[in-house]
C-alpha cells in the first residue's frame, strides 16, 4: 500500500509541476529526486510510517484542487480541496501547513483569487486547537512539544534544512546546497515580478 500510494504521489507532483508551468522533463526529473530522496526510507519500509505518504497524497490532491480552482473559478475545485484537506488531518496533523503552500502558490501564479487561501488558516488554527485540548496532561513533550519562542523557530527551520538538503550527519553540505537554492528562487521571483509589472507570464518558472 505505501509502494502504490507513494507511485501515486509521484504522479501527482508530476502533474502539479507541469501545471505550474514546468517543462515534461523537469518535472520527471523533480519526481525522480523525491523518489530517491533518504527521508522516504522510513514511510517505505516502516508499516507505522504509511500515514506520512498518506499525508502526500491528501496534500498533493488538494494542491491539485486548488490550483484547478485559481485557473477556472469552479467552487466545486475549491470544495474538493476543502474536503481532502480536513481529511488530510486524520492522516497526519502535519497538513495544518496547507493553507500556507496554497497561499504561496496563489500569490506565486495566480494572484487574482489570493484571498481564498485564508479561510483555510482558520480551519488549520481550529483543528490544532482541538488537538491540543485533546491532548493528554503530560503527553505535550517530545515530538509533540509546541514553542512560540521565536528562536525556537529558526533551530527547526535549520534542522529541516539540513535533513532535506543532506541528512543529520552532513550538515554543511546541506547549506551548501540550501544557499544556491534560495539565492535562484529569489532571483527567479525577481525576475517574475518585473515580467507581471510588464504584462508577462505570471509564472515565476517561466
Amino acid at each position: 500500500m505505501a509502494f502504490g500510494t507513494q507511485v501515486v504521489n509521484l504522479w501527482l507532483f508530476g502533474a502539479l509541476l507541469r501545471r505550474a508551468g514546468l517543462t515534461q522533463g523537469a518535472a520527471v526529473a523533480a519526481s525522480c529526486l523525491w523518489a530517491i530522496h533518504h527521508g522516504l526510507s522510513g514511510t517505505m519500509s516502516w508499516s507505522s510510517s504509511y500515514n506520512q505518504a498518506l499525508f502526500s497524497l491528501f496534500l498533493l490532491v488538494s494542491l491539485l484542487g486548488f490550483q484547478a480552482f485559481l485557473r477556472s473559478g469552479s467552487l466545486g475545485y475549491y470544495l474538493l480541496q476543502w474536503a481532502t484537506f480536513l481529511a488530510g488531518f486524520l492522516a497526519l496533523e502535519t497538513i495544518v501547513i496547507y493553507p500556507a503552500l496554497a497561499l504561496g502558490y496563489a500569490l506565486a501564479f495566480e494572484r487574482k483569487r489570493w484571498a481564498w487561501a485564508l479561510p483555510m488558516f482558520l480551519g488549520s488554527a481550529l483543528i490544532a486547537w482541538v488537538q491540543l485540548q485533546a491532548t493528554p496532561p503530560g503527553a505535550g513533550g517530545g515530538a509533540y512539544h509546541m514553542s512560540l519562542n521565536p528562536l525556537h523557530w529558526i533551530g527547526a527551520l535549520r534542522f529541516y534544512c539540513e535533513l532535506v538538503f543532506a541528512g543529520s550527519s552532513s550538515a554543511w553540505a546541506a547549506w551548501v546546497i540550501a544557499v544556491p537554492l534560495a539565492a535562484f528562487a529569489g532571483w527567479k521571483s525577481l525576475q517574475a515580478s518585473r515580467r507581471r509589472c510588464l504584462g508577462g507570464s505570471g509564472s515565476w518558472l517561466g
